[in-house]
């Protein structure tokens, strides 16, 4: 095996490990209605999201962001399993085209 095709495959392993630790996270309000669902990004799974500390002493409701969550939904959340499936199932597409598109070993010049 070449050497580009090694860092390829220490690459892909390091990116598989990486999407399985650092997580996207979803919630719904808390009386489970799944048409609400709602993206909470990116979090270690040992902790889970957090709620933005700006976003926790809101009181107007006119006042509110364009994509606000409610903090109690955090309390909620779940792992986007369909997601990180999406992720890696993307992820080995893209390692596999450049492990079969990367030279075995190097032409030589005849001459």
């Amino acid at each position: 095996m070449s050497r580009s095709r090694r860092i390829i495959l220490i690459c892909y392993c390091a990116s598989l490990i990486v999407t399985f630790l650092i997580v996207p996270w979803k919630a719904a309000p808390p009386g489970g209605n799944r048409r609400f669902e709602v993206t909470l990004g990116y979090a270690p799974l040992w902790n889970g999201p957090k709620p933005p500390p700006e976003l926790l002493n809101l009181r107007n409701d006119a006042s509110l962001p364009i994509g606000y969550v409610p903090p109690a939904w955090y309390a909620y959340a779940t792992v986007d399993s369909s997601r990180v499936i999406l992720e890696v199932g993307a992820l080995s597409v893209l390692c596999a085209l450049a492990f079969l598109l990367t030279p075995t070993r190097k032409h030589q010049s005849s001459g």
